[in-house]
């Protein structure tokens, strides 16, 4: 991952999952970052593990909109540009901390490739994404299930 993001303190804390559905096709793809991971800004651990949901009511989760201008500034995409999906919420236990996830949809006609292609990422299908860890292959089930119910 681009190490300008690491130092980032929303980045610490939580995590986004970014893909573009097009509006037309409907076909959706996955931001897939240089180490595999689909978790900006950092992909989460092998030993990561999803909280039930409901656990973590005394946690302080970081508020999305912040994390998402912090996104858009990084992908360089206009302001708005990424809309976060109320559907979608999840905690992810890694290392010694308690993460929060988020999902957010990229609002343009088609996806952002040569911003990707910029950053080392690349929009993957569902289907490329086999190879992720166990805890990133869940919160993208989950939140297909999300997107397909929206």
């Amino acid at each position: 991952m681009n190490g300008d993001v690491a130092g980032w303190p929303l980045a610490r804390l939580a995590r986004l999952i970014l893909y573009h559905k097009h509006p037309i096709s409907a076909r959706t793809h996955f931001l897939q970052f240089q180490d595999g991971g689909i978790c900006a800004f950092e992909s989460l651990p092998k030993s990561a593990r999803i909280l039930e949901r409901g656990c973590c009511s005394t946690v302080v989760v970081v508020h999305p909109k912040p994390l998402l201008a912090q996104a858009e500034r990084w992908i360089r995409l206009p302001p708005g540009s990424l809309v976060r999906e109320g559907g979608f919420q999840e905690h992810v236990a890694a290392a010694d901390e308690i993460l929060s996830i988020y999902l957010a949809r990229i609002e343009m006609m088609d996806p952002p490739l040569t911003a990707a292609a910029w950053l080392g990422c690349r929009f993957v299908p569902l289907t490329e994404t086999r190879q992720v860890v166990a805890a990133e292959r869940e919160l993208l089930r989950r939140a297909y299930q999300i997107i397909m119910e929206g």
